[in-house]
């Protein structure tokens, strides 16, 4: 007899992408982002990588 189960899987997800930003520092540069005034890159920016890592997963019936 087959029965229907559910297997959920939590990740993580990190995105990183490298871009040059103006500043007198390294810090100033990242501060400058953090006030916004540096343009982050779109979302699908093919400069974008990503990282998966399972937290988690749980079996049980659906």
């Amino acid at each position: 007899m087959n029965h229907r189960i559910a297997i959920i899987q939590i990740y993580r997800v990190e995105r990183r992408i490298e871009i040059d930003a103006e500043g007198a520092t390294a810090e100033e540069a990242c501060m400058s982002a953090e006030l916004g005034i540096v343009d982050t890159p779109a979302f699908d920016d093919p400069g974008w990588t990503e990282y998966r890592t399972l937290e988690s997963d749980t079996i049980h019936p659906a």
